[in-house]
């Protein structure tokens, strides 16, 4: 018999999430999105009005400078953020969500909700108190064996849902 492995689980979790929204995004004609992208639109959703940078993705997403900054130029060339100018800081970039992600966003909002609501289902408030330590604790351990400072960010999501 074949011993029980976290990281086959953890993966195949990664994805059927993954498989589960590339599907309804493909049904919705957003094919052209990843779920990754759909995150990215999200987050920048509920921060209209604000100054977001590439920093905040990195920071939010647990991603590296070099991955954020690929995933915003792919963005870019499909057309669903733009880079701004900042008044105070011409060396700054803002990311601005375009008028073709703004018209996915709130569609986007309804499908986490649903995926979160799918994934949650049969789970007591205690269980899901201890899923999220169990999670915060794997996602500390795995930061442990970083070098770099970049890749050291807080474990615990603090970008809100996305």
């Amino acid at each position: 018999m074949q011993e029980k492995s976290i990281l086959d689980e953890i993966r195949i979790v990664d994805n059927l999430i993954k498989r589960s929204i590339d599907k309804r995004m493909k049904e919705n004609g957003l094919d052209v999105l990843t779920s990754g992208n759909g995150r990215i639109i999200g987050y920048l959703y509920d921060r209209r009005g604000e100054d977001v940078f590439q920093k905040d993705f990195e920071s939010c997403f647990g991603i590296t400078r070099s991955t954020a900054s690929k995933v915003i130029h792919l963005m870019v060339e499909k057309g669903y953020i733009k880079r701004e100018r900042v008044l105070s800081d011409a060396r700054l970039k803002k990311l601005v969500l375009t008028k073709q992600a703004e018209d996915v966003a709130q569609w986007i909002h309804q499908d986490h909700d649903m995926m979160e609501e799918t994934l949650l289902q049969g789970f007591s408030e205690e269980e899901l108190e201890h899923l999220y330590e169990y999670l915060y604790r794997i996602q500390s351990n795995l930061k442990k064996n970083f070098d770099d400072k970049e890749d050291k960010k807080d474990v615990k999501n603090t970008c809100g849902e996305y």
